[in-house]
């Protein structure tokens, strides 16, 4: 028997075999949209099933069904869920996913042509906010395009775990994401090559922040998820009447929690020009940690108090001032033969658990990761968060019933 062949990738666009059949007990109903490494389809279930999303893989993807099985057990809502995998008869591999009533941004894109700052700026803090869950378990993307990032609603939701053609970094995640806001920015793929100036003084702020992503100087998906969140509060407080007496600003005590220690320090305005700029060194003195002093915002003018009717009754004696109290230094995290040991023991008590099939291998895989993290010498902040990380692992795996 003659070996079957895949349709060649330069005829699929104008072959859809697709549309009609069945696939994974679900009927194909229409396609939906041509995503980088595949194209996606709306699926109806059979004898009442649920309806459901296809992806139909493109001939040379390999894909990495052990990585979409880890994004499966983080259950986080932004994370479209796999739940099955399978080949049609030409050879092309699909995946079945949950149903997503919602358009790729790639779609939004082809509509609107490009998105308005607050928007673009709000929809990569949603992004982060997934990045931020995956990479908790040491799940990457790898792949985060405009394609694959579909908007569902009010919110966001991220397929394609596990086709990145390489091995997947939380680091290229942090700097896709940036790209992205060029995209929907610019309305231009921007996933590659040279990125546009964005000179105007409303997207100053939002240029800084992305570059800071695309540049690696943005550390982890939690600091790129406040920093954009704070920024959207200050693009939607600028664009209120009173918006140009407010200080456009990360604050001090929020760049610390956002961008290890630092922020990016917008422009304080009174009127458009009036701007207090930083120097390059200064920003990246920031972004790595440097102290900087926040900018000053303007002093509230003192309320108007009504002409007393009657004699002012007699104020109350000042509380007794107490010391005040040292603050709690934080506990040290285990070391790495600690944390190892603690694996090893939470490994035998899953398996004692008998719990078998994808599960398992889903819960083997994740923890090997990060077993992986403390090889050589890690540092304090790598074992803190490989702490928090077997903690979350240990309540998601063996106190399930």
């Amino acid at each position: 028997m003659t070996p079957r062949q895949p349709i060649p990738e330069t005829t699929q666009s104008h072959v859809d075999r697709v549309v009609g059949t069945t696939v994974g007990g679900h009927r194909v109903v229409r396609h939906v949209a041509e995503a980088r490494f595949g194209t996606i389809y709306r699926c109806e279930g059979l004898s009442g099933g649920q309806p459901a999303t296809l992806e139909v893989m493109r001939t040379q993807l390999v894909e990495n069904e052990r990585e979409a099985r880890a994004a499966n057990a983080i259950k986080c809502p932004g994370i479209a869920t796999v739940t099955a995998f399978g080949e049609l008869p030409d050879g092309r591999r699909w995946r079945l996913m949950e149903s997503i009533d919602g358009d790729p941004l790639e779609r939004v894109l082809d509509t609107r042509k490009r998105l308005p700052p607050l928007e673009v700026v709000k929809r990569l803090g949603q992004v982060a906010t997934v990045l931020e869950a995956a990479h908790a378990w040491a799940v990457a993307h790898g792949n985060l395009l405009a394609s694959n990032v579909f908007v569902v609603g009010d919110e966001v939701k991220l397929i394609d775990f596990g086709l990145a053609r390489q091995p997947p970094t939380a680091q290229a995640d942090l700097q896709a994401l940036g790209r992205l806001g060029f995209t929907l920015l610019s309305g231009e793929d921007r996933s590659e090559g040279p990125l546009p100036p964005l000179a105007s003084e409303l997207l100053a702020p939002v240029d800084r922040l992305l570059r800071a992503l695309v540049d690696g100087r943005v550390k982890n998906a939690t600091a790129a998820r406040k920093a954009l969140s704070d920024l959207a509060l200050q693009l939607s407080a600028a664009g209120r009447p009173a918006g140009r007496r407010w200080v456009v600003g990360l604050l001090a005590a929020v760049a610390v929690a956002a961008l290890a220690g630092g922020g990016l320090v917008l422009a304080a305005r009174d009127e458009p020009g009036d701007e207090a700029r930083l120097t390059e060194e200064e920003e990246i003195a920031l972004l790595e940690g440097a102290a900087a002093e926040p900018l000053e915002a303007p002093e509230p003018l003192a309320p108007v108090e009504p002409a007393p009717t009657s004699p002012p009754a007699e104020k109350p004696a000042p509380p007794i001032a107490r010391p005040p109290r040292s603050p709690r230094k934080p506990r040290p995290p285990p070391d790495a033969e600690a944390l190892l040991a603690m694996m090893a023991k939470s490994e035998r008590q899953l398996r004692a658990q008998a719990r078998a099939g994808d599960e398992l291998d889903q819960a083997l895989s994740v923890l090997n990761k990060q077993r992986a993290r403390l090889a050589g010498s890690p540092t304090v902040e790598d074992r803190r968060d490989v702490s928090r990380q077997l903690a979350g692992w240990r309540r998601s795996y063996l106190h399930k019933r």
